[in-house]
């Protein structure tokens, strides 16, 4: 998922895709008072970005609203550290979030599948790794892009992470009875 041919894809995107699989085990069996879906898009890659349109479409006709984007891209780079970055969020939350998980927090960056949900003012975290812009970047679309450069251990935690995330915001809509 989100690879070019020529690569493995481990960082861009395999190791999204495992913290994908991991978070579902995490909550499967859990209840929530909100509609979780999980949707892999492809399209920071194209400029049309038309599965991301083609969702936002399908959102609108059946008004359904979108509560949280959590974006996961280029996740689990060995030396790196998880790393989010918020949009259009509530800052309370943001702070609880990162505070209770001890994380680091990213400059906001648009060059991901978050980016069309964070410019039409839906609450946005893109998930990352802490040297994305620095040493990842230079990794994904290249025959380096193995698994050898990921932290299998970085990415369970960082599911367990997200999984917290998800209980947060399950919190916030039961107080709002949303």
């Amino acid at each position: 998922m989100d690879t070019k041919y020529f690569t493995k894809g481990a960082i861009d995107n395999a190791a999204g895709m495992y913290t994908l699989y991991k978070i579902v085990k995490l909550i499967k069996d859990k209840e929530y008072n909100y509609t979780i879906e999980f949707v892999p898009f492809n399209g920071e890659e194209s400029p049309e970005s038309s599965g991301e349109l083609s969702y936002l479409k399908y959102l609108e006709e059946n008004e359904y609203k979108i509560n949280t984007v959590i974006n996961i891209d280029g996740v689990g780079h060995t030396g790196s550290e998880n790393m989010l970055s918020f949009f259009n969020y509530d800052e309370k939350i943001k702070r609880d979030i990162i505070h209770n998980n001890t994380l680091l927090e990213g400059e906001q960056w648009y060059s991901s599948d978050h980016g069309i949900f964070a410019l039409q003012n839906i609450p946005c975290i893109a998930v990352t790794s802490s040297d994305m812009f620095t040493d990842t970047m230079k990794i994904t679309h290249t025959k380096s892009d193995t698994l050898k450069i990921v932290d299998i251990e970085l990415l369970k935690t960082l599911s367990k992470i997200i999984e917290s995330i998800i209980e947060k915001i399950n919190e916030k809509n039961k107080l709002l009875n949303f």
